[in-house]
């Protein structure tokens, strides 16, 4: 999919859809078995695929988030450079399915 060399890492974005589709996952699927030293970051359906590839079951959350506003909080990695942390930041999640933390 892609050529050793040319990427730096590679980021596969939100949804919709499952992995389990290929329709919506597109190559990702792909390119994530064949780039095994490629650092990848996985967003929504992104981290779902992370997980699918390598075997994991994504299913159904216990209950759905749409639209819930949460606080947020990380610990400062230079990949959250720029976004703010604690009580005051707050954001909109959506979701609906989750990777089985049994598969």
């Amino acid at each position: 999919v892609l050529r050793d060399g040319v990427f730096d890492c590679v980021v596969i974005s939100p949804g919709p859809g499952t992995p389990e589709h290929a329709e919506d996952i597109g190559v990702c699927l792909s390119l994530l078995k064949e780039m095994n030293n490629m650092p990848i970051f996985g967003v929504c359906l992104g981290h779902q695929a992370l997980a699918f590839a390598e075997g994991g079951s994504v299913v159904h959350a216990p209950e759905a988030v749409h639209g819930r506003v949460s606080k947020i909080r990380h610990n400062s990695h230079a990949l959250f450079a720029d976004i703010p942390s604690g009580d005051d930041y707050e954001v909109v999640r959506y979701h609906s399915l989750v990777v089985d933390e049994s598969s």
